[in-house]
């Protein structure tokens, strides 16, 4: 009996017609970033108005992860780069609500091997199979009144936009892979508080 060395027969994780795989975590990843943040009530307009507020906010966020690539480091799983989030408030006595919208860029949800294979368009560089999530949006609306100091009625709306959730494996053009449609979200109900 021999044993085969943990990186296969010839070194690169080859065993006879087989080929294994494993899970690594990275060996190290460096993040950081900025967010910028604007929130008001805009109590100075005149009436109804008044009871108005707005917020809004970006992110952005550099991570490098080493996950033993030749060319270097790269992006972490499930991070996106570029985050922005706004919404507009109203507060009135017994009344509040809210509306909102979120928009993020790319992501990536997992790592492929090493392994990697020639590009469509043709030039030198190296594809990885990388799987990402596309850009995502959401418009969501939240509204509560309460009725006594104990019944409030409130409703939620998320999704509004029903956005398709678009999946792809290194370039969104050359290499979609699914397609699923999130579905919008509606929620009612009373809440009693003793």
């Amino acid at each position: 009996t021999e044993l085969i060395p943990p990186d296969g027969i010839d070194g690169q994780g080859t065993y006879g017609r087989w080929r294994r795989a494993t899970l690594l975590n990275a060996e190290k990843a460096d993040v950081y970033g900025i967010e910028l943040a604007w929130q008001q009530n805009l109590s100075f307009l005149p009436g109804f108005l008044g009871n108005l507020g707005v917020y809004s906010n970006y992110s952005y966020t550099k991570s490098l992860a080493d996950i033993r690539r030749p060319e270097g480091k790269v992006r972490l799983q499930g991070q996106r780069p570029h985050v922005v989030n706004a919404g507009v408030s109203y507060t009135q006595s017994k009344f509040n609500g809210q509306v909102s919208y979120a928009w993020g860029t790319p992501s990536i949800t997992s790592y492929g091997n090493l392994d990697f294979v020639p590009s469509i368009y043709g030039d030198s560089q190296r594809v990885y199979m990388d799987r990402y999530r596309a850009a995502a949006n959401n418009l969501s609306l939240s509204a509560q009144i309460r009725l006594t100091d104990a019944f409030r009625l409130w409703f939620e709306a998320d999704n509004i936009l029903n956005r398709t959730n678009i999946d792809y494996v290194y370039d969104l053009d050359a290499y979609p892979n699914t397609q699923t449609l999130a579905g919008r979200t509606l929620n009612a109900g009373l809440r009693y508080t003793f």
